[in-house]
C-alpha cells in the first residue's frame, strides 16, 4: 500500500511554502469514527493528487528524540473511494510544541505512521504530508517555540494543515493513528481547534515594545523595535512594522540574518515571501535575498516585513528567529495600527 502526497490545490499556491528570507538594508521585520466525514473548520486545501516523489525530500532529519514532547492535534478527516476495496483517509493535524525548548519543523517532514482499525490488528501505513515549514534565515527550518501550536499554513487563498494520508480497505474502520515516539491521535474523538491557540508565556512583550537580538557568542546587541501590524486588504497584504536604530555614532551597525513570522489567533501561521503577489517593495522590505542589514551611524532603518492577507485572520504572535540563535523571541501582536 503506498501512501498518497497530499498537495495544493494550484501550482503557484507552492510558491508560498518556502522563502527567502535575507533582508536588505532597510530591513526587514518586521504561528470508531463511523462516517469519517470532514469536520468544520477553516477551510483546508482539499487536493489528496497520487504521486511517486516526496515533496520535501531535501529536508535535514531529525533524532527520534528530538521529538520529545511534540503531539498533535486532530483537525479533521476526509475518506473518498479511490479505487475498488480500497479508500484513501486523510486526517488534517496541528501540531504542538509541549516541550520546554523549540523544536524544529523539518524533522516531521514525510514520517511514516499508520493507522490501526477496529476490526483486527492489521496495521495501514500512512504518510505526513505538509508538515515542513519554509526555511528560516540563518537556521535549518523554522522552530517552533514552546508551549505554541500551528495548526497550518495560509498560503494565499487557503490553509494547508500537515496530513496523514494513507489507504484502509473500504469495510473497515479507523480508530487510532500512530507514529513513532509520538502520542497516538484517536480518530474517534472530536476535533479541537482551541488546542491551536497561542499560549505564551506572561513574559513575551507586547506590541509596541523593543526587543534584543544576539547572536551566539557575539557581544553585539541588536534592538529591534517592533510597532504591529497593519492589514492592506485592498492589496492582499499585511504589514508588520518595525526599526532598528544604531545608537553607535562612529560605525555602521551590521545586522546579522533576520526573519519573522506571524501566528493567527487560531493558530494559522503566515510567512513572508517576497515572490508572492501581494509583494511590493515599496512597502515591503524583509526577504530581499543576498543583502545585509546595515543601520548607518546615529541612525535608523525601517522595517517591515509582510504576509498575504487573510480575511478574517488576525495576527496573535510574531516569532522572531535572528540568525543562528535558537531561541526564538516572542512579540504578542493585539489591534492593527
Amino acid at each position: 500500500m503506498g501512501a498518497l502526497d497530499y498537495r495544493l490545490a494550484a501550482s503557484d499556491r507552492g510558491k508560498l511554502m518556502k522563502k527567502h528570507a535575507i533582508a536588505a538594508c532597510s530591513v526587514a521585520v518586521l504561528f470508531g469514527l463511523p462516517a469519517m466525514e470532514a469536520s468544520n473548520g477553516p477551510a483546508l486545501a482539499g487536493d489528496y493528487a497520487a504521486s511517486a516523489e516526496s515533496i520535501h525530500h531535501d529536508l535535514p532529519r531529525d533524532t527520534p528524540a528530538d521529538l520529545e514532547g511534540i503531539s498533535f492535534i486532530l483537525l479533521g478527516t476526509k475518506r473518498t473511494h479511490d479505487r475498488p476495496g480500497w479508500d484513501t483517509l486523510a486526517v488534517e493535524l496541528g501540531i504542538r510544541n509541549n516541550s520546554d525548548v523549540p523544536k524544529r519543523m523539518g524533522q516531521l517532514a514525510d514520517l511514516v505512521g499508520s493507522i490501526q482499525v477496529a476490526e483486527g490488528t492489521t496495521k495501514y501505513e500512512v504518510k505526513l504530508q505538509n508538515a515542513s515549514y519554509p526555511t528560516q534565515t540563518g537556521t535549518e527550518d523554522t522552530l517552533l517555540p514552546p508551549k505554541m501550536a500551528i495548526c497550518g499554513e495560509y498560503g494565499g487563498n487557503e490553509v494547508v494543515a500537515p496530513t496523514a494520508v494513507g489507504d484502509v480497505p473500504a469495510t473497515l474502520h479507523p480508530t487510532k493513528l500512530e507514529f513513532a515516539d509520538l502520542p497516538q491521535v484517536d480518530l474517534g474523538s472530536k476535533p479541537n481547534r482551541a488546542q491551536c491557540y497561542p499560549s505564551l508565556p506572561p513574559r513575551a512583550p507586547s506590541a509596541p515594545t523593543k526587543i534584543e537580538l544576539r547572536q551566539p557568542d557575539e557581544p553585539q546587541v541588536v534592538k529591534l523595535a517592533i510597532s504591529g501590524f497593519r492589514p492592506f486588504p485592498a492589496d492582499y497584504f499585511t504589514r508588520l512594522e518595525g526599526n532598528i536604530n544604531n545608537s553607535n555614532r562612529f560605525d555602521d551597525l551590521r545586522v546579522g540574518l533576520l526573519d519573522i513570522w506571524i501566528v493567527d489567533r487560531d493558530g494559522i501561521a503566515r510567512f513572508s515571501d517576497p515572490r508572492g503577489s501581494y509583494w511590493d517593495s515599496d512597502n515591503c522590505n524583509l526577504g530581499i535575498e543576498s543583502e545585509q542589514v546595515i543601520v548607518p551611524p546615529a541612525g535608523t532603518s525601517q522595517v517591515w516585513a509582510c504576509y498575504p492577507f487573510r480575511d478574517g485572520g488576525h495576527p496573535a504572535v510574531a516569532v522572531v528567529q535572528y540568525d543562528d540563535n535558537e531561541n526564538p523571541v516572542l512579540v504578542r501582536l493585539r489591534g492593527p495600527l
